[in-house]
């Protein structure tokens, strides 16, 4: 995996150890001076800068079912999430590579998880989603590149 997409990766992960429990932990972090912090926002990670990324979307979704990647499986159910859609490019070369995180809005078991498979087994909804309703925070490893995202 190339360097930069690794410390892109790093961040994000970073920010998802501190946004995906704010919800559910807001209220019993203390500041210093005793009073309770103020939950962290999902919409707060668009305005997370990291060097060559840009945070295209961070929204809430409500809980729901990711419909079967073939008509005879089962659809995947979805716990409410915080999904995240991130692009990073190379200066120079004109690339850019899609990112895909989502972020248990509760339940998070202080974890996180790849999936995806490259170029083989790219924008995975279904992995996702079970990552994230077993309580991970999850990202779509799969190298998206292309002229725009």
């Amino acid at each position: 995996m190339p360097q930069k997409l690794t410390t892109v990766l790093a961040a994000l992960f970073v920010a998802s150890t501190s946004i995906a429990p704010a919800v559910a932990l807001a209220a019993a972090v203390p500041t210093e001076s005793g009073a309770l912090a103020a939950p962290a926002s999902c919409a707060s990670l668009t305005s997370l800068v990291l060097p060559n990324t840009t945070i295209n979307s961070a929204a809430v979704v409500p809980a729901g079912v990711i419909p079967p990647p073939l008509p005879f499986l089962p659809a995947t159910p979805v716990v409410e999430t915080c999904r995240v859609h991130a692009t990073v490019t190379t200066p120079g070369v004109n690339d850019h590579i899609g990112v895909d995180v989502w972020l248990p809005v509760s339940g998070w078991n202080g974890r996180f998880q790849g999936v995806g498979g490259s170029g083989y087994k790219a924008d995975d909804p279904n992995a996702m989603a079970l990552a994230v309703d077993n309580g991970y925070s999850v990202v779509d490893s799969a190298i998206r590149l292309s002229a725009s995202t």
